[in-house]
Protein backbone atom coordinates (compact mmCIF):
# COMPACT_ATOMS: atom_id res chain seq x y z
CA UNK A 1 0.00 0.00 0.00
CA UNK A 2 1.48 3.64 -1.04
CA UNK A 3 2.00 6.38 1.42
CA UNK A 4 -0.20 8.92 -1.02
CA UNK A 5 -3.28 5.68 -0.03
CA UNK A 6 -2.08 5.60 3.48
CA UNK A 7 -2.45 9.61 3.94
CA UNK A 8 -5.67 9.58 1.95
CA UNK A 9 -7.50 7.40 4.17
CA UNK A 10 -5.55 8.84 7.45
CA UNK A 11 -7.57 12.40 6.07
CA UNK A 12 -10.03 10.69 5.52
CA UNK A 13 -10.71 9.12 9.03
CA UNK A 14 -10.09 12.70 10.35
CA UNK A 15 -12.05 14.29 8.77
CA UNK A 16 -15.19 12.24 9.38
CA UNK A 17 -13.98 12.54 13.45
CA UNK A 18 -13.77 16.54 13.28
CA UNK A 19 -16.90 17.22 11.34
CA UNK A 20 -18.99 14.43 13.38
CA UNK A 21 -17.43 16.45 16.35
CA UNK A 22 -18.29 19.58 14.87
CA UNK A 23 -22.24 18.69 13.84
CA UNK A 24 -22.62 17.06 17.55
CA UNK A 25 -21.39 20.46 19.25
CA UNK A 26 -23.97 22.68 16.66
CA UNK A 27 -26.73 20.59 17.22
CA UNK A 28 -26.37 20.53 20.72
CA UNK A 29 -24.61 23.64 22.17
CA UNK A 30 -28.02 25.58 22.52
CA UNK A 31 -28.96 23.31 25.68
CA UNK A 32 -29.16 25.93 28.94
CA UNK A 33 -25.66 23.88 30.35
CA UNK A 34 -24.70 26.27 33.34
CA UNK A 35 -21.20 25.58 32.48
CA UNK A 36 -19.80 25.72 28.66
CA UNK A 37 -17.05 26.05 26.80
CA UNK A 38 -14.01 27.64 28.01
CA UNK A 39 -14.02 31.76 27.81
CA UNK A 40 -17.39 31.14 26.46
CA UNK A 41 -20.90 33.23 28.03
CA UNK A 42 -24.65 32.31 28.34
CA UNK A 43 -27.44 34.39 29.35
CA UNK A 44 -31.07 33.05 30.03
CA UNK A 45 -34.54 33.47 31.31
CA UNK A 46 -37.43 31.49 32.17
CA UNK A 47 -40.60 33.76 32.70
CA UNK A 48 -44.57 32.39 33.31
CA UNK A 49 -47.16 34.21 35.62
CA UNK A 50 -45.63 33.42 38.79
CA UNK A 51 -42.07 34.52 38.42
CA UNK A 52 -39.21 35.06 36.29
CA UNK A 53 -35.63 34.53 36.73
CA UNK A 54 -32.30 35.40 34.56
CA UNK A 55 -29.02 34.10 34.64
CA UNK A 56 -25.89 35.09 33.37
CA UNK A 57 -22.49 33.32 33.67
CA UNK A 58 -19.01 33.37 32.23
CA UNK A 59 -17.03 29.83 32.15
CA UNK A 60 -13.34 31.13 33.07
CA UNK A 61 -12.63 27.10 33.05
CA UNK A 62 -13.94 24.13 31.11
CA UNK A 63 -15.44 22.77 34.17
CA UNK A 64 -15.95 26.19 36.34
CA UNK A 65 -17.95 29.07 35.69
CA UNK A 66 -19.20 31.94 38.00
CA UNK A 67 -22.53 34.41 36.89
CA UNK A 68 -25.77 35.69 38.71
CA UNK A 69 -28.99 34.17 38.87
CA UNK A 70 -32.12 36.72 39.69
CA UNK A 71 -35.55 35.52 40.64
CA UNK A 72 -38.30 37.70 40.60
CA UNK A 73 -41.73 36.96 41.87
CA UNK A 74 -45.06 38.92 42.92
CA UNK A 75 -43.97 39.71 46.44
CA UNK A 76 -40.47 39.26 46.70
CA UNK A 77 -36.52 39.17 44.92
CA UNK A 78 -33.79 36.85 45.08
CA UNK A 79 -30.81 37.43 43.84
CA UNK A 80 -27.37 35.23 43.90
CA UNK A 81 -23.98 35.59 42.61
CA UNK A 82 -23.34 31.84 41.86
CA UNK A 83 -20.40 29.44 41.30
CA UNK A 84 -21.09 26.39 38.71
CA UNK A 85 -19.06 23.11 38.50
CA UNK A 86 -19.34 21.05 36.21
CA UNK A 87 -18.40 17.44 38.14
CA UNK A 88 -18.14 14.87 35.37
CA UNK A 89 -19.31 14.77 31.28
CA UNK A 90 -19.52 11.85 29.43
CA UNK A 91 -19.30 12.41 25.51
CA UNK A 92 -20.06 9.89 23.33
CA UNK A 93 -20.08 9.89 19.23
CA UNK A 94 -23.78 10.84 19.42
CA UNK A 95 -24.60 11.55 23.15
CA UNK A 96 -23.65 13.69 26.00
CA UNK A 97 -24.69 13.39 29.26
CA UNK A 98 -23.54 16.05 32.68
CA UNK A 99 -23.81 16.27 36.10
CA UNK A 100 -23.27 20.33 37.69
CA UNK A 101 -23.45 21.54 41.30
CA UNK A 102 -24.18 25.37 41.32
CA UNK A 103 -23.97 27.20 44.55
CA UNK A 104 -25.11 30.63 45.34
CA UNK A 105 -25.34 33.05 47.86
CA UNK A 106 -27.06 36.51 47.63
CA UNK A 107 -30.10 38.28 49.05
CA UNK A 108 -33.99 38.25 49.25
CA UNK A 109 -36.07 41.14 49.59
CA UNK A 110 -39.94 41.48 49.98
CA UNK A 111 -41.97 43.85 48.42
CA UNK A 112 -44.98 45.55 49.56
CA UNK A 113 -43.88 46.93 52.87
CA UNK A 114 -42.79 50.13 54.06
CA UNK A 115 -39.67 49.25 55.26
CA UNK A 116 -37.63 46.85 52.85
CA UNK A 117 -35.21 45.45 54.02
CA UNK A 118 -32.30 42.80 52.26
CA UNK A 119 -31.68 39.73 54.10
CA UNK A 120 -29.05 36.94 53.11
CA UNK A 121 -30.33 33.70 50.85
CA UNK A 122 -28.24 30.94 49.80
CA UNK A 123 -29.19 28.59 46.62
CA UNK A 124 -27.62 25.30 45.84
CA UNK A 125 -28.58 23.42 42.41
CA UNK A 126 -27.81 19.77 41.52
CA UNK A 127 -28.64 19.14 37.52
CA UNK A 128 -27.65 15.88 35.64
CA UNK A 129 -28.60 15.66 32.00
CA UNK A 130 -28.58 12.93 28.94
CA UNK A 131 -29.24 14.00 25.24
CA UNK A 132 -28.42 12.65 21.82
CA UNK A 133 -29.98 14.10 18.42
CA UNK A 134 -33.50 12.41 19.17
CA UNK A 135 -33.98 12.43 23.01
CA UNK A 136 -33.37 14.75 26.02
CA UNK A 137 -33.46 13.89 29.60
CA UNK A 138 -32.52 16.41 32.36
CA UNK A 139 -33.36 16.94 36.12
CA UNK A 140 -32.94 19.40 38.46
CA UNK A 141 -32.81 19.61 42.27
CA UNK A 142 -33.00 23.20 43.98
CA UNK A 143 -32.65 24.17 47.71
CA UNK A 144 -33.36 27.92 48.40
CA UNK A 145 -32.33 29.14 52.42
CA UNK A 146 -34.29 32.12 53.59
CA UNK A 147 -33.58 34.05 57.11
CA UNK A 148 -35.99 32.20 59.91
CA UNK A 149 -34.83 29.08 59.12
CA UNK A 150 -37.19 29.01 55.87
CA UNK A 151 -36.38 26.41 53.82
CA UNK A 152 -37.91 25.79 49.71
CA UNK A 153 -37.40 22.89 47.35
CA UNK A 154 -38.17 23.05 43.49
CA UNK A 155 -38.06 20.01 42.32
CA UNK A 156 -37.83 19.45 38.07
CA UNK A 157 -37.69 16.62 35.32
CA UNK A 158 -37.48 17.38 31.46
CA UNK A 159 -38.46 15.08 28.68
CA UNK A 160 -37.72 15.96 24.97
CA UNK A 161 -38.49 14.12 21.52
CA UNK A 162 -37.34 15.50 18.34
CA UNK A 163 -39.69 14.78 15.67
CA UNK A 164 -36.98 14.72 12.99
CA UNK A 165 -32.88 15.53 12.52
CA UNK A 166 -31.93 18.57 11.81
CA UNK A 167 -28.52 19.52 9.55
CA UNK A 168 -25.58 21.55 11.73
CA UNK A 169 -26.80 24.63 11.81
CA UNK A 170 -30.14 24.91 10.85
CA UNK A 171 -33.04 25.45 12.69
CA UNK A 172 -33.88 22.79 15.20
CA UNK A 173 -37.40 21.75 17.05
CA UNK A 174 -38.16 19.49 20.21
CA UNK A 175 -40.98 19.16 22.10
CA UNK A 176 -40.40 19.49 26.10
CA UNK A 177 -42.98 17.82 28.68
CA UNK A 178 -41.54 19.42 31.92
CA UNK A 179 -42.76 18.50 35.80
CA UNK A 180 -42.24 20.82 38.16
CA UNK A 181 -42.99 20.40 42.30
CA UNK A 182 -42.28 23.26 44.86
CA UNK A 183 -42.36 22.43 48.41
CA UNK A 184 -44.96 20.19 49.04
CA UNK A 185 -47.20 21.27 46.37
CA UNK A 186 -48.58 19.08 43.51
CA UNK A 187 -46.79 18.57 40.52
CA UNK A 188 -47.02 20.73 37.26
CA UNK A 189 -47.00 19.48 34.03
CA UNK A 190 -45.73 22.23 31.20
CA UNK A 191 -46.04 21.26 27.55
CA UNK A 192 -43.44 23.26 25.28
CA UNK A 193 -42.20 23.59 22.13
CA UNK A 194 -38.11 24.29 21.67
CA UNK A 195 -36.81 25.97 18.73
CA UNK A 196 -32.87 26.20 18.70
CA UNK A 197 -30.80 27.76 15.87
CA UNK A 198 -26.89 28.00 16.23
CA UNK A 199 -26.34 29.63 19.90
CA UNK A 200 -29.65 30.72 20.14
CA UNK A 201 -32.51 28.88 21.90
CA UNK A 202 -36.46 29.81 22.59
CA UNK A 203 -38.98 27.66 24.14
CA UNK A 204 -42.71 28.69 24.47
CA UNK A 205 -45.62 26.34 26.34
CA UNK A 206 -48.16 26.58 29.04
CA UNK A 207 -49.15 23.73 31.50
CA UNK A 208 -52.27 22.11 32.03
CA UNK A 209 -53.83 24.82 34.35
CA UNK A 210 -53.37 27.36 31.29
CA UNK A 211 -50.09 29.53 32.27
CA UNK A 212 -48.00 30.18 29.93
CA UNK A 213 -44.60 29.57 30.03
CA UNK A 214 -41.29 31.53 27.84
CA UNK A 215 -37.78 30.38 27.87
CA UNK A 216 -35.11 32.41 26.58
CA UNK A 217 -31.46 31.00 26.20
CA UNK A 218 -27.97 32.76 23.97
CA UNK A 219 -24.70 31.68 23.89
CA UNK A 220 -22.00 34.11 23.75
Amino acid sequence: MSIKMITSKAWASFGIIFFSTLFFYFSHSAYAHPVIYKEGTVLSSESNKDKSEFHAAYSFHQAWAVGFHMIMEPTRELDFLQVAHLIKRWNKEDSQANVYAILGAGAAREFGVLDVKWSSAQMIDIMADWENRDYYVQGMQRYIHLPDDQKEWHSKMRLGLAPFRSDALDLGIWGILQFDKMNGDDWVTTHLLRFYYKTALWEIGANLKGSYQINLMFHL
